[in-house]
């Protein structure tokens, strides 16, 4: 879970290091295929952007999971069988991880696993949550103080005995392959399945919203398939009326420095995606790569052509960001006063509900960077999760 915070910190150079594949399936125990299908509750619709995890059905209320983890330069495969009714499975599977299904207690480490749940319309299953400074839903929050749902901490702070208490159903977590795993394996040990996701490593919007297929194979409410469908069409025509528009590519500095280094999401990553959608360029060069990593000197030489600055750091402020390097007053962002952060939108103790909110509307924040990039054209709207450091 330090990673987690590592992670919200440096989601700003989009912290996804990891370059994301799944390997075409070779036995019975690999991930399937795009071609295979989805379990029959989500009629049969196969994966059409998500590649981090796989669902297939071994009979008839017997789900396979397949989770892959990036760690690094490493990665790892995590198998699970969701199970209704106590049904038979296979022999070969009696030691994969078992979910019984619908899940109707659970614990969940990250805001953007419970703003899966609340959008199924399953929220009220949460009844732990890892610590009220992680969420910014208010409603979570609240539920939280008045105890309601229980705050069972997180890496050596986790609260076995009051989880092995609780007896959740499962807990929804990540692997960050250090020490910080080891009370969740503890907790696994004991009988309480332990679901490791990766929905923050995916590299589209799309496909990290498409894990809401997961979330609700485990809850059953069989709302996914429409949900994921209406913000697909409505992704896509967002996208395509700015395509129509012929607007020339709007130039953008992604990331910012970091002990020496400039971070920066790269093309192939959730940010990068999210760019070339919403009609931006990034100037540093192109590459396959999920984050770059360059020097000072050379990032700021690309720095020169751009108009706007995304993404620069956790500043609250102008004057935090020139504090921490005041060479950016050199740059065009910083002259024209066009540089943006996406924490507009706080919880009560700080936490970023573009972690949680924005993780479920992918359209809505293509609309906020197309308003930012492009606002005279698509009519200069106020954006929900974007602010300029300027003046906000």
């Amino acid at each position: 879970r330090k990673i987690h915070k590592s992670l919200k910190m440096n989601s700003l150079y989009e912290f996804f290091f990891f370059f994301l594949s799944i390997l075409a399936p070779v036995a019975l125990l690999n991930g399937c295929s795009k071609e295979e299908k989805l379990d029959s509750s989500l009629r049969n619709l196969p994966l059409q952007y998500a590649k981090n995890f796989q669902l297939d059905t071994l009979s008839e209320g017997v789900l396979r999971l397949t989770v892959q983890v990036f760690l690094g330069e490493d990665s790892i495969k995590h198998h699970y069988i969701l199970r209704e009714n106590e049904k038979p499975i296979p022999e070969s599977f009696k030691n994969t991880t078992i979910i019984p299904v619908p899940v109707k207690k659970m614990v969940v480490m990250s805001g953007s696993h419970y703003a899966f749940l609340k959008h199924l319309g399953a929220e009220e299953r949460v009844i732990g949550f890892s610590d009220k400074k992680n969420i910014a839903d208010s409603t979570l929050y609240n539920h939280i103080i008045t105890e309601k749902v229980k705050e069972v901490g997180e890496g050596s702070f986790l609260k076995q005995e009051l989880l092995y208490k609780l007896k959740p159903d499962v807990i929804v977590a990540f692997a960050t392959g250090n020490s910080f795993d080891s009370n969740l394996e503890k907790i696994a040990q004991l009988g309480i399945p332990v679901l490791y996701v990766s929905e923050w490593q995916e590299a589209s919007p799309l496909a990290k919203f498409e894990w809401i297929f997961l979330f609700d194979a485990l809850v059953k409410t069989d709302r996914s398939v429409t949900l994921f469908e209406i913000e697909k069409k409505e992704y896509k025509r967002v996208k395509d009326s700015l395509r129509a528009l012929n607007l020339p590519c709007h130039s953008v500095l992604l990331g910012g420095p970091v002990s020496g280094y400039w971070f920066a999401p790269g093309d192939q990553s959730y940010t990068g995606t999210l760019i070339r959608d919403a009609g931006g360029c990034s100037v540093f060069p192109k590459d396959s790569s999920l984050e770059k990593r360059l020097s000072l000197e050379s990032a700021f030489i690309y720095a020169q052509k751009a108009k706007t600055w995304l993404h620069p750091g956790y500043y609250k402020s102008i004057n935090e960001l020139l504090l921490a390097e005041n060479r950016v007053q050199l740059l065009n962002p910083y002259k024209n006063k066009r540089i943006y952060n996406f924490d507009k939108q706080k919880g009560k103790n700080g936490a970023l509900d573009f972690y949680e909110q924005a993780v479920i509307h992918p359209s809505k924040v293509l609309k906020d960077l197309i308003n930012i990039l492009h606002p005279k054209p698509v009519g200069n709207n106020p954006t929900i999760w974007y602010r300029n450091i300027f003046y906000n």
